[in-house]
């Protein structure tokens, strides 16, 4: 599994710094009712923003385009020009329930060469479709020439396939459709979970996580601003309220320890902040200029999410 979660980590690197491909909506059919959490990247639409210019005429980037490029000649695709879109969803918090859904053109031949070569490789034939399966935990299948679907459980891979084969229903019959169906239709990234409490670690503190359950999050650009869009549920108005007051004692918090002498800056000044409560229901909208937040994550401001924390 771990060579897995390395090309998917990849792959998400590709995505985010070449948006110039293309890309689709988030494919419904092939995601299962049962699903607890998915994420989707639309490339097409993030192409278009003005996020995407800056990135790609950053300086930061080039190095890490140089890298990627290099990771991805031995699978003979260029990310460029082949990777279409990535849906991945998870039926739980383990990462063996992930499936990673990847569209795209592959040289097909190739890749099963690759394979053939990796320890304990062996074909699994279910339905029309062929299980790829090498090392401890890896799996693999193509669903179609432009379609390929990667998890650590086989259990996984089959019911996917199951659902885009018709045996099994899809998210349309799952009460996160409702959430999936609310998101703008500009939105280049977007997630959505059935029930974060269910996913947050037992062990943790994370007091706020395991008092909510459906959420939903987009990322769009509106003119000059990156802005994030969070809906979540509360098991009660009263959590909602009591999550409200807390958020809003944070931001709080943080504004007062930014101070211009230790971070360099003040983020928060630069960053809008709006949330809501209605019932069990909270929305939270947060814009930020987008040079703003070229300049964070390519490292030109003296702000840091380490900083951050550190004075926290």
């Amino acid at each position: 599994m771990r060579k897995i979660i390395i090309l998917i980590v990849a792959i998400l690197l590709i995505l985010v710094f070449f948006p110039e491909l293309k890309a689709a909506s988030v494919q419904k059919s092939i995601i299962p009712a049962d699903a607890k959490w998915v994420i989707h990247f639309d490339m097409k639409k993030f192409s278009s923003t003005k996020l995407h210019e800056l990135i790609m005429n950053d300086e930061g980037t080039i190095k890490v385009r140089k890298k990627t490029a290099r990771i991805f000649k031995l699978y003979k695709f260029d990310p460029l020009k082949d990777i279409a879109n990535i849906t991945i969803f998870g039926r739980g918090k383990e990462k063996e329930d992930t499936v990673a859904c990847i569209g795209g053109n592959f040289d097909k031949e190739h890749l099963l060469s690759l394979l053939g070569a990796e320890t304990d490789y062996r074909e699994i034939p279910y339905g029309k479709y062929t299980i790829y399966s090498w090392g401890y935990d890896d799996f693999g299948v193509f669903v179609n020439d432009n379609l390929v679907l990667f998890s650590g459980n086989e259990a996984a891979i089959k019911d996917a396939l199951d659902v885009i084969s018709g045996k099994k229903e899809n998210i349309t019959s799952s009460p996160m459709i409702t959430y999936v169906e609310a998101i703008p239709a500009e939105a280049f990234i977007a997630a959505v979970a059935d029930d974060i409490s269910s996913l947050a670690d037992d062990r943790g503190k994370a007091v706020i996580l395991k008092k909510v359950g459906m959420a939903s999050l987009a990322i769009i650009e509106k003119a000059e601003d990156i802005a994030l869009n969070l809906n979540i549920t509360t098991e009660s108005p009263q959590d909602a309220k009591k999550m409200e007051q807390i958020i809003n004692g944070l931001l709080a918090f943080a504004d007062l320890q930014l101070d211009e002498a230790t971070i360099g800056m003040k983020l928060l000044e630069d960053v809008n902040i709006g949330i809501s409560v209605d019932g069990n229901k909270i929305r939270m909208n947060v814009t930020c200029p987008v040079k703003k937040f070229i300049s964070v994550i390519s490292g030109k401001s003296k702000f840091s999410p380490s900083s951050l924390m550190a004075e926290l």
